[in-house]
């Protein structure tokens, strides 16, 4: 991805002037048609798309935040762009607060896992309230245009080799696995898998000197292993925020976390 095509300043705006969900999409759906990438595309067809997606669940994630998206046959690649409306929308959110940065992304269906590292990309940089706030306080669009291009290209920077890490992570607590998960996907590159798995007591449960202990097989509770492959330069991070989940776990079990160091590395994988 070109991300100095994929974003351009025709497709940063402050405030909308529509006030309800469905005609600030259709709203979005216009700016994004500013970039010459979408020429082929009508903008009935961006909007169809955008709610297409909504229904499936909003994308207005909270926090102010919404990153409506969608995948089109007729793009060739993406388009990138961001609305910053201090006011606030209702759109849904999960939190039930107004959404007030949306960054949208119209993308090719062909480009399903820079889709998917995209939207991870953008929720790595809205993740911090510092962040959020620093957008929310400028008032013309060639500094927010400036702004979310330099978060942009700093994260999808071309980088020199290095060492990888080997991260394994069991997680028996369920509340807590998809904040595991997203550490790993926000990750500029990363391979990551889940195991969806059982504990030991699954298997000792069927044997007769430990049946006493679990009497019912259903409430052995949630197993998953994260196994995934990051660069050295993100473990400690990584390392840093597993340490707080399992410091908050009330009695400091149900999570944990091993590393290696990777002596040989070669090959992707897709998601």
């Amino acid at each position: 991805m070109k991300i100095e095509t994929s974003l351009i300043k025709d497709c940063v705006q402050i405030g909308f002037k529509s006030r309800d969900k469905d005609s600030v999409i259709r709203e979005m759906a216009s700016i994004a048609k500013r970039n010459p990438i979408l020429d082929n595309c009508s903008v009935d067809e961006i909007y169809n798309g955008l709610i297409d997606r909504e229904k499936l669940g909003s994308t207005g994630f909270g926090h102010g935040i919404a990153i409506p998206h969608c995948m089109l046959d007729s793009v060739e690649s993406f388009v990138i762009g961001i609305v910053i409306d201090p006011e606030g929308i209702d759109y849904d959110s999960m939190d039930k607060e107004k959404s007030r940065i949306f960054a949208f992304i119209v993308a090719p269906k062909s480009g399903k896992n820079e889709h998917i590292h995209l939207l991870s990309v953008i929720s790595k940089i809205f993740y911090f309230i510092e962040n959020r706030q620093a957008f929310l306080e400028l008032d013309n669009i060639e500094d927010i245009f400036n702004k979310y291009l330099n978060a942009l290209k700093a994260i999808f920077a071309p980088k020199t080799e290095e060492l990888h890490y080997h991260f394994t992570v069991m997680v028996q607590v369920e509340e807590i696995f998809m904040e595991i998960l997203e550490l790993f996907t926000s990750l500029d590159e990363h391979f990551a898998s889940v195991i969806e798995a059982k504990d030991a007591s699954y298997y000792l449960h069927s044997l007769p000197l430990f049946s006493s202990f679990w009497a019912d097989n259903d409430a052995l509770g949630f197993h998953r292993i994260i196994i995934a492959v990051v660069r050295k330069s993100a473990a400690n991070e990584i390392h840093r925020r597993i340490s707080l989940m399992i410091e908050e776990l009330e009695d400091k079990s149900g999570i944990m976390v091993f590393t290696q160091e990777i002596f040989y590395l070669n090959g992707t994988l897709n998601f």
